[in-house]
């Protein structure tokens, strides 16, 4: 710089590589803060979900104990409280499919050096979200399966 103009000051003279070290701290923290609220995002979906599938769980507890005192398996009981969850979480995941193909068609003529086609990444982060769903309605499912039938039959 100096040899171009001897009056000119020189601010923040550092290295290249320290130069894109300190920008890079800069990305990594922004990094670990979406991080964190995907984490979060991830936290409240689930709980939302266990939720609902507690909540009709527990508005069946009289059919789940009929059931039970009938002979039905665990299994059953189980599958029963799953199947209601896992509709929902399709029908949740086929929506935000059909979300993210409009986002990335949108984005895509918005900004046309956008290369938005990794499908990999996108299903990738609908069969995990999916597998969490899974495991928010596993929990009420099997509480449901250890409803007392005699206690279910006496509230009715």
């Amino acid at each position: 710089m100096g040899e171009l103009d001897p009056d000119m000051a020189v601010k923040e003279l550092m290295p290249v590589r320290e130069y894109i070290h300190q920008n890079m701290q800069n990305i990594a923290a922004i990094n670990h803060l979406l991080v964190g609220f995907a984490l979060l995002g991830l936290f409240l979906a689930a709980l939302g979900i266990h939720g609902v599938i507690a909540r009709i769980a527990a508005l069946r507890t009289n059919e789940i104990g009929i059931r039970i005192a009938l002979g039905a398996q665990v299994r059953h009981v189980a599958r029963l409280i799953l199947g209601a969850g896992l509709k929902m979480v399709a029908v949740g995941a086929a929506l935000g499919l059909l979300g993210a193909v409009a986002l990335v068609r949108f984005l895509e003529s918005a900004m046309p050096g956008l290369s938005g086609s990794d499908t990999g990444a996108v299903l990738g982060a609908t069969a995990q979200l999916a597998i969490v769903a899974l495991l928010a309605c596993w929990l009420p499912a099997r509480r449901a399966t250890r409803v007392d039938p005699l206690v279910a039959l006496r509230t009715e």
